[in-house]
């Protein structure tokens, strides 16, 4: 079987206000993880983007009992 090239890619997630690095990582990564790496941080990034368009208002707390496994 034949490996697939690699590449290092790193990923660097700042705090917007104070500039502070929160996460740091690099990995080597064939085009297909590579792909699915920027696909899932895109889903991220539209999730966030949904939950900041929201007003408080319109987002209810949820209730009810807590269940533990």
């Amino acid at each position: 079987m034949v490996n697939s090239p690699t590449r290092l890619y790193s990923i660097e997630v700042k705090d917007t206000e104070t500039a502070d690095t929160v996460i740091f990582t690099a990995v080597d990564w064939t085009e297909d993880e590579k792909r699915l790496a920027l696909a899932l941080i895109s889903r991220l990034n539209r999730l966030y983007a949904a939950r900041r368009s929201k007003a408080p208002a319109d987002v209810e707390p949820k209730r009810g009992k807590a269940r533990y496994h």
